[in-house]
């Protein structure tokens, strides 16, 4: 075996005595080290990949519930519309005020107007703030009806809450 050819070496060529030429390292451990060492990294790789999967599942998780949450809280905001009329000058305006009935970070409005009651929207414009100035397209003797809704993207979809109340603003001046 190994073990007796080494022991019958060193009796027989060294006489016993091993000589200091055998007492440093030769470099033979290290490079076992070496291989028993890329043997660790790539373990030690294998476990982070696997822990990274497994973080990776858990903020698609986490995601999905944030996106449900946004969704839930989206759905549940109600807005009150309110219209004022004023003039200064030749200047018309209308200003449309809302308000939330509950704080979402990251929600922008989409104001609507239109000539009648309930049909001829279209969008006016999309804005973070909650009060609007139109000063376009307003008539002397004409009424305007305004409403509201918020959204939010997020995870690149949209997120819509119901419409507002409907709120009329005539034209006097």
């Amino acid at each position: 075996t190994d073990n007796q050819a080494l022991i019958t070496y060193i009796a027989a060529s060294l006489k016993n005595s091993i000589g200091g030429a055998y007492s440093k390292s030769q470099g033979r451990i290290d490079s076992i080290k070496l291989a028993r060492q890329s043997e660790i990294n790539a373990e030690i790789e294998k476990k982070i990949e696997e822990k990274l999967k497994d973080y990776a599942a858990e903020v698609k998780a986490l995601r999905e519930q944030l996106a449900i949450q946004q969704d839930i809280a989206m759905k549940s905001l109600s807005l009150k519309v309110t219209a004022k009329f004023s003039k200064s000058g030749s200047k018309r305006t209308v200003k449309v005020t809302w308000t939330p009935s509950s704080k979402i970070s990251g929600v922008k409005y989409q104001l609507y107007k239109s000539a009648k009651k309930s049909a001829g929207f279209k969008k006016l414009t999309t804005t973070s703030k909650t009060t609007i100035r139109n000063t376009n397209g307003l008539r002397k003797g004409n009424t305007y009806y305004y409403k509201v809704r918020a959204y939010k993207y997020l995870k690149g979809k949209y997120y819509y809450s119901g419409w507002s109340n409907v709120r009329s603003c005539k034209i006097s001046k």
